[in-house]
């Protein structure tokens, strides 16, 4: 991420990759949503479109985590009660820089700036502690 004029150069990173297929790849439908709702506030795209936008990352987020949940349910990861919590914060940390925005006080700028660095930093630390616990399971 390279900061520039107020906004970000989003990339998508290898480093951001846990080494799981499905994992990783919703992971990138994650990361392009944010660089389009990033893209279209920076062109000076219209509120509306924005926020619509920043409807479908609400929606697809809740999908993730629901997903991953589902996944590490299934792996018997013994930190799910606490990677849940980890997700119920973010939703509503989210929910709260939405409202805020539509509420003419919040800015989208943070909301992507925020997400963006959450998700670097709970990709390469929560995320990646499941993979590894996948990885070394003998089942």
């Amino acid at each position: 991420m390279k900061s520039g004029g107020g906004f970000l150069d989003l990339a998508w990173d290898k480093k951001y990759e846990v080494g799981h297929v499905r994992i990783d790849s919703e992971h990138k439908t994650f990361f392009d949503i944010i660089k389009e709702i990033e893209s279209d506030y920076r062109k000076g795209s219209d509120l509306a479109r924005v926020l619509r936008s920043v409807s479908e990352l609400k929606l697809y987020t809740e999908f993730h985590f629901t997903s991953e949940e589902n996944l590490m349910e299934d792996m018997h990861y013994p930190d799910l009660r606490a990677h849940r919590e980890i997700h119920q914060q973010i939703l509503a940390e989210m929910n709260a820089f939405i409202t805020d925005i539509r509420g003419g006080i919040g800015h989208v700028d943070e909301l992507v700036t925020f997400l963006f660095h959450w998700f670097c930093t709970h990709t390469v630390t929560e995320d990646s502690k499941f993979s590894r616990y996948v990885a070394n399971r003998t089942d």
